[in-house]
């Protein structure tokens, strides 16, 4: 397998650098805690995918992206 820098196709992810809001109104590093978790799935075992490149953005290509057979982008905006 090949080390890839990818952007999920389909979703508007979160920036690594990009705070958020918990319950409380206090601040959180939601970019951060997004990688982490697409990062720990994929730890897990969870096999992925890379789907037809849809082109590039950043020096980055663009895609869409399955873990275990389900979308990723999905996934993580389903996991909060």
């Amino acid at each position: 397998a090949e080390d890839a820098r990818v952007r999920l196709w389909g979703v508007d992810a979160p920036e690594l650098s990009q705070p958020g809001y918990d319950r409380r109104g206090n601040q959180v590093p939601i970019g951060k805690q997004a990688r982490d978790w697409l990062q720990g799935e994929i730890a897990n075992g969870g096999n992925v995918t890379l789907g037809d490149l849809k082109g590039q953005s950043y020096g980055r290509v663009v895609g869409p992206v399955t873990l275990g057979g389900a979308d990723a982008g999905l996934a993580s905006v389903r996991s909060g």
